[in-house]
């Protein structure tokens, strides 16, 4: 039989449903009719749409219950005496109460179902609040997270197994090279998945490996087999392909020459800087040593003046 992953296994519970339908005539021989789940991709996906926010819905569900459960108790103390038992609606006690509040609540909502006789406006005013809040907080809120949340999740499911085509369908599973790299490079991809690295011929070699016995093994082989029991997949041509091996040594070489050219021009640019660097300095230098003579001079010419000459400059 089959195994169903997101529910029961399904041969016992088909096994289960033939028991119980040996003592009650048959009738359980009709859930083998669920058997249609089974390699079933959307109706799978819908009962995991289901099982994969359960925790969430059972909060939700939960807290629903609280509620349904306060309001039974306001139906149990004030509008008991409109529930009619003919019309089935039950609240001698709050149990049948909460019964009904359940039943009909979810079904349709508690206003619509207990009818109301010889109203005041007071009382009509209350009935009108109870009424309301129940089918906001219930029957629209309520309602409405457990269809989000179903539905979101139904949406992630999609959008997983679109991206695991998406994936199938342009990356290589063995080497994890994109498949326009086969197009523009090599003999394409469809060929390159199914000669190069076909993944059912490494299954099949897997198997053949495992039957194979130990003393009978190549080193090559018992290297490998090692590595499958070790679940180590090192010997995977990951991000490797004979294929594009030309194509990457000539990418090697041609980043190889644009190393060199780039270190050139770091050499060529910092010999440029110290030359512009020397010529600064002796142009400095230059102007301090004429500065210098200039400044040389004059005081030469201060110490060859007469006493006549000083007093001269300074009337």
């Amino acid at each position: 039989f089959p195994r169903c992953h997101y529910c029961l296994p399904l041969p016992q519970a088909l096994v289960g449903f033939s028991a119980a339908s040996l003592p009650l005539k048959g009738y359980f021989y009709c859930f083998h009719l669920l058997h249609i789940v089974v390699n079933n991709d959307t109706l799978t996906r819908v009962l995991q749409s289901v099982i994969r926010p359960g925790r969430q819905l059972i909060y939700v569900t939960i807290l629903a219950i609280f509620i349904i459960y306060i309001y039974a108790v306001a139906s149990f103390a004030l509008l008991r005496i409109f529930f009619n038992r003919d019309d089935g609606l039950f609240c001698e006690t709050l149990g049948q109460c909460y019964a009904t509040s359940i039943r009909f609540g979810l079904l349709a909502t508690l206003g619509d179902v207990i009818p109301g006789h010889s109203f005041t406006f007071q009382a009509a005013g209350l009935r009108t609040i109870f009424d309301l809040t129940f089918f906001i907080v219930i029957t629209t809120i309520g309602l409405n997270i457990v269809f989000g949340l179903i539905v979101d999740s139904f949406s992630a499911l999609r959008d997983e197994k679109n991206a695991a085509l998406e994936d199938m369908s342009s990356v290589c599973f063995m080497c994890s090279i994109f498949s326009h790299e086969f197009e523009k490079h090599a003999k394409g991809f469809e060929h390159h998945v199914k000669n190069d690295h076909n993944m059912w011929a490494y299954l099949f070699y897997f198997i053949f490996l495992h039957r194979l016995e130990q003393n009978d093994m190549t080193s090559t082989e018992y290297y490998v087999f090692n590595k499958i029991k070790k679940q180590d997949i090192d010997f995977f041509p990951t991000n490797k392909a004979l294929c594009l091996e030309s194509i990457e040594t000539g990418s090697e070489e041609q980043l190889d020459q644009l190393q060199e050219m780039v270190a050139r021009l770091v050499h060529r640019i910092e010999r440029e800087e110290d030359d512009e660097r020397r010529k600064k300095a002796r142009d400095e230098q230059r102007k301090w040593e004429k500065k210098a003579k200039q400044s040389m001079s004059g005081h030469r010419g201060s110490l060859r003046d007469t006493p006549d000459d000083v007093l001269r400059r300074g009337s």
